[in-house]
């Protein structure tokens, strides 16, 4: 009886921290870079799959000139994080129908991964006016016919441009929503 008690609380401890990370608040993705860095890594680069493509794909522009940035409102900001996203959930879904067998199972998890930044973009690109934000061309930067420059190119996406954009965000949101929960505190005391 014991050893089932401790066997259990041993699957607890072990579980909950995990289920803390899947159940965050779309906030948390923003204000806790943490959270952010951990949906990042969960990433695992290629798989088993080989490196030339069974087709070209598509990428985004995903550069960053910093004195552009700045003088683009959070709002074009976060269409432009949206944009890039978008362009490889089109990319993957594409290579996605032509890959062999031992390579659809990274092909899913990719196309997850993006699935998850997509939702977590346009959820908070939503937040300012309620709409669905429109699809717009983005500016595509070519093909590539490698998986290593692909996943090169998404790299610099989620360390470049959404971490600027999470920065941007936090300066905003979470200050404005630290200070709220601040007041609820004292006037809960």
């Amino acid at each position: 009886m014991a050893y089932s008690r401790l066997l259990l609380l041993l699957l607890i401890g072990a579980t909950v921290p995990h289920l803390l990370q899947v159940h965050a608040r779309p906030a948390d993705f923003w204000c806790d870079t943490n959270t952010r860095l951990s949906l990042m890594l969960n990433f695992k680069d290629e798989g088993n799959c080989p490196d030339v493509l069974p087709s070209p794909f598509l990428v985004p522009c995903v550069g960053l000139n910093l004195l552009e940035w700045e003088n683009k409102t959070l709002q074009e900001k976060k269409a432009e994080v949206l944009e890039n996203f978008q362009v490889f959930q089109d990319g993957i879904w594409h290579v996605g129908n032509q890959s062999n067998l031992e390579c659809q199972a990274w092909v899913e998890t990719f196309k997850h991964n993006v699935l998850q930044f997509v939702k977590i973009v346009s959820r908070v690109h939503k937040q300012n006016d309620g709409s669905t934000p429109p699809r717009t061309l983005t500016q595509k930067c070519g093909e590539k016919n490698k998986l290593s420059e692909v996943l090169k190119i998404y790299r610099k996406l989620t360390r470049g441009k959404l971490e600027y954009l999470a920065i941007d965000i936090r300066e905003t949101d979470c200050i404005h929503n630290r200070k709220r929960s601040l007041r609820q505190e004292d006037v809960s005391w």
